[in-house]
């Protein structure tokens, strides 16, 4: 599967979670760091359940595909969930706290506009990072070999940092991307993963071509591009707003 199939409620779940605390605290929080206190562990703790959910999710996709058992994932997509969560907390109060909170600032720090874009991006990490476990557990305890191969949706509104990366395998987009998706603010890109069978030599697709023909891409308001490099780009970057 290009993405998980319930993506877009996933987006439309954490999205409400996002944009709850941030309008709980559009009006309490000020310009220094001690201010966010509640701010940062109410916006982490809303998070968490959501991106867990993700991971699991993906995983399962990967556990399902390979008939692959699975260990600790419950553990483990907990664990990853809250540090995840907690990071992307972090980053936002980061951001804000560098930004004006009043004025004509404050209906974009702590709009639907900045919850979506969070949103999308922890979405996209916790796909990857759910999908990783799994194959790291097969390289270690089955010694099966998988190499991923870079998607995008490969229209026109894909940014200029994921466009080129499309259809490349790791080797390639490790060089320039090696956390893999997402890369920057809204990033919907996704690995797709092919095993190589070493008694004939090639790479088996697990997923891509029949799946892509069946899920199509995200609905997007119009005019905002699928993935827009809105400044906070990262290989390792946390989370991305405006």
């Amino acid at each position: 599967m290009p993405d998980l199939a319930t993506r877009s409620q996933h987006e439309e779940e954490l999205t409400a979670a996002i944009l709850t605390i941030l309008l709980m605290n559009a009006g309490r929080v000020g310009p220094h760091p001690g201010d966010y206190g509640d701010f940062r562990r109410d916006l982490a703790g809303s998070m968490s359940p959501h991106l867990r959910k993700v991971y699991v999710e993906a995983a399962e996709g990967m556990v399902a595909a390979y008939g692959f058992p699975a260990a600790d994932l419950d553990r483990a997509a907990a664990s990853w969930a809250d540090q995840a969560a907690e990071k992307a907390a972090a980053a936002v109060s980061v951001t804000t706290i560098t930004h004006p909170v009043t004025g004509s600032k404050l209906d974009a720090m702590f709009g639907p506009g900045r919850a979506a874009k969070i949103a999308v991006t922890e979405i996209t990490r916790a796909v990857t990072a759910g999908e990783i476990f799994i194959l790291i557990q097969m390289s270690d305890d089955a010694g099966r070999e998988l190499i991923s191969v870079w998607y995008t949706e490969d229209d026109a509104r894909v940014c200029p940092i994921c466009g080129p990366l499309h259809g490349t395998p790791q080797e390639d987009w490790s060089q320039a991307e090696p956390a893999g998706p997402p890369v920057h603010p809204n990033c919907r890109c996704w690995l797709v993963y092919e095993e190589v069978r070493e008694s004939i030599g090639e790479a088996e697709h697990w997923r891509g071509v029949d799946l892509l023909e069946h899920q199509g891409p995200d609905e997007h308001e119009s005019g905002t591009p699928q993935d827009s490099n809105d400044g906070d780009g990262n290989g390792g970057f946390s989370v991305l707003d405006s």
